[in-house]
């Protein structure tokens, strides 16, 4: 499927528009996380020495 940089440009403009709409609720709801599960599950992909 190919798209225009007119429909990428709609697209892109669509999912910022919700982003922006949902980010104060999104925001209320997760500052709380504990995320670094989050950072270990992701970490244990690297292969290479920590800096």
């Amino acid at each position: 499927m190919h798209l225009s940089s007119h429909d990428l440009e709609r697209i892109a403009a669509v999912t910022l528009g919700h982003y922006d709409q949902q980010a104060e609720e999104f925001w209320e709801g997760t500052r709380d996380h504990d995320v670094s599960q989050n950072i270990t599950a992701l970490l244990q992909y690297i292969e290479t020495d920590p800096p």
